[in-house]
């Protein structure tokens, strides 16, 4: 099978995915490409994305609660 690691973000999906529904942290490049291949098989839902630190230093995820 060729793929490589990308070939994973489907085989994923399909190991995790039991209500039709997968939630995805857009986290930049790689969680883009793994949405894109995840919507190909289920609905896909994100849940956040990077958001810029307040004092201007760079992205962060925000914390979960804030989901």
């Amino acid at each position: 099978m060729q793929g490589g690691a990308s070939a994973q973000f489907s085989l994923t999906v399909q190991n995790l995915d039991t209500s039709g529904r997968v939630g995805y942290v857009d986290s930049g490049y790689w969680s883009k490409r793994a949405c894109r291949a995840a919507a190909k098989l289920t609905d896909v839902v994100t849940v956040c994305e990077l958001q810029a630190r307040d004092d201007g230093s760079g992205l962060h995820v925000p914390d979960a609660a804030d989901w």
